[in-house]
C-alpha cells in the first residue's frame, strides 16, 4: 500500500541528505504543474546557504532531488 502525506505535514521538518548532512528546514515545495511532480524543495538553512548553492528571492536554498523519503521528523533527499 502506498503511503501518502500532506505537504503541511512536511513543512517545518529537518531536511537531510542520504549521507546524513543536515540541509535545513523545509519551507515549501515547487511543483511542475504540467506533470504534477515535485521539482524542488525550498529549504531554510540555519546559517547562510552553502557557497554556490542556488537560492530563491526569499533566501531559501533550492534543492533538486531524485528520491525523497519521509521519516520521523525528517525529509531525506538524494
Amino acid at each position: 500500500m502506498t503511503k501518502t502525506v500532506l505537504l503541511k505535514e512536511l513543512v517545518g521538518r529537518r531536511v537531510v541528505t542520504g549521507a546524513g548532512s543536515i540541509l535545513g528546514t523545509l519551507d515549501d515545495v515547487v511543483v511542475d504543474t504540467a506533470t504534477g511532480e515535485m521539482r524542488y524543495l525550498l529549504v531554510r538553512a540555519g546559517e547562510q546557504a552553502r557557497p554556490g548553492q542556488r537560492v530563491d528571492s526569499k533566501g531559501r536554498a533550492v534543492y533538486a532531488f531524485t528520491k525523497l523519503s519521509v521519516g520521523e521528523g525528517t525529509v531525506t533527499i538524494e
